[in-house]
């Protein structure tokens, strides 16, 4: 009496059934469980009679009454007296029911109504799926912007080559025969201003065959289409190359280039018209971007990693620090009025030069102040190093 109180106070079910499927002992909390059988609910009930009653309340499904019992008494004695499963009552209520083997046979069965934690797992699940179908459909629709960016980054450099080779056919005449109106030498005085005339296109026309030959750079290097060559080069014959190239337009503006080199610095093995482009583009930049009466020094050393080095220094109107990230960015140029108003050009050269000294796996260094100056560094790997011998 006693442990038929203790049992009916627990809010789990509780039923003992002997080794002949028979019922010993039950809870109150179990006849809830069984849909609250009728004068059949006894000790010594089959197990038989107890299913049958559930099949007749549609526990199991459909089907006939004497055959679906069978059927579920069968599928419980073969999963043995340890085992354990959850169902479903029909009000949508689960139950988790544990079978613990007895010494002399049979087992004991303990209910658990587990419907909120079932829910709360099924939320969880249905949650999970929701999510990876939702990752998935992300993930097809950056496949297919991939793809299609891909696509048009292919056509964009397709279009570049033929747009550069279709503008560099009638410039190169232009410059041409512009070069040599300016050349020829006239009888009369007033003949100069077509010599300035035709120097001013000649220029124009370089200028924008530069801009031709950057943009397709940038395309070929975005679409991983550019070769580097492997030569033995001297940056100190490229650093001297580079002062003559830029030594017409800096005495124009009155502007000192030097160049300091060392004989210690060793060979690079790298792609000589490449690194001469980027020089090159670094002095343009450091004499567009310097006041009159100002200097430009383009150095060459070795790093602290032993890497070679080529810096070119000016004293010009320098970059804020705010413009420093943003100006190697393609199409960019720094915002500061003073950069504005001395400007040309559609922002190409230092993205270029980045890219290019990428490709050489190295880096470029900026530092600059405001008013007085940029040193802009080509930071090349220690193992293009070549030891001359």
């Amino acid at each position: 009496m006693l442990i038929q109180l203790t049992m009916d106070t627990i809010d789990q079910g509780f039923a003992v059934w002997n080794a002949d499927h028979r019922l010993v002992v039950w809870s109150k909390r179990c006849a809830e469980f069984w849909y609250n059988p009728p004068k059949i609910l006894r000790p010594g009930m089959h197990m038989r009679d107890l299913l049958q009653h559930l099949a007749r309340k549609k526990a199991f499904g459909e089907g006939e009454v004497a055959t679906v019992a069978e059927r579920e008494f069968e599928r419980i004695v073969e999963a043995g007296a340890a085992s354990e499963e959850v169902f479903a009552m029909t009000d949508g209520r689960r139950v988790h029911v544990r079978r613990f083997p007895l010494e002399r046979g049979g087992h004991v069965a303990v209910y658990t109504d587990v419907t909120e934690r079932v829910l709360a797992t099924e939320k969880l699940e249905r949650s999970r799926d929701e999510l990876e179908r939702r990752v998935e459909e992300r993930t097809q629709d950056l496949r297919h912007a991939k793809e299609e960016a891909e696509i048009a980054n292919q056509a964009k450099s397709e279009f570049l080559a033929n747009m550069s080779h279709e503008l560099r056919t009638p410039l190169n005449p232009i410059i041409g025969f512009s070069q040599l109106i300016a050349n020829e030498t006239y009888g009369s005085l007033g003949d100069s201003r077509y010599r300035d005339n035709a120097a001013i296109v000649a220029t124009a026309g370089e200028h924008l065959l530069q801009l031709i030959a950057d943009v397709l750079d940038l395309s070929k290097i975005e679409a991983n289409a550019l070769i580097l060559d492997g030569e033995l080069i001297d940056l100190n014959e490229v650093a001297t190359s580079v002062k003559d190239l830029v030594a017409q337009r800096a005495t124009r503006g009155e502007i000192t280039v030097s160049v300091s080199s060392t004989d210690s610095v060793a060979l690079l093995r790298a792609d000589r018209l490449r690194v001469k482009q980027m020089v090159l583009n670094l002095a343009e930049n450091a004499v567009k971007y310097t006041a009159v009466g100002g200097s430009v020094s383009i150095g060459v050393d070795t790093g602290a990693d032993g890497g070679a080095r080529i810096q070119v220094t000016d004293t010009g109107v320098g970059i804020a620090e705010d413009d420093l990230a943003n100006i190697l960015q393609p199409f960019s140029q720094a915002d500061t009025d003073s950069m504005t108003r001395h400007g040309e050009g559609i922002g190409l050269g230092l993205s270029l030069v980045k890219y290019l000294i990428e490709l050489h796996g190295g880096r470029l260094s900026l530092e600059s102040v405001v008013g007085k100056g940029t040193t802009a560094t080509l930071i090349f790997p220690p193992d293009r190093n070549v030891n001359a011998t």
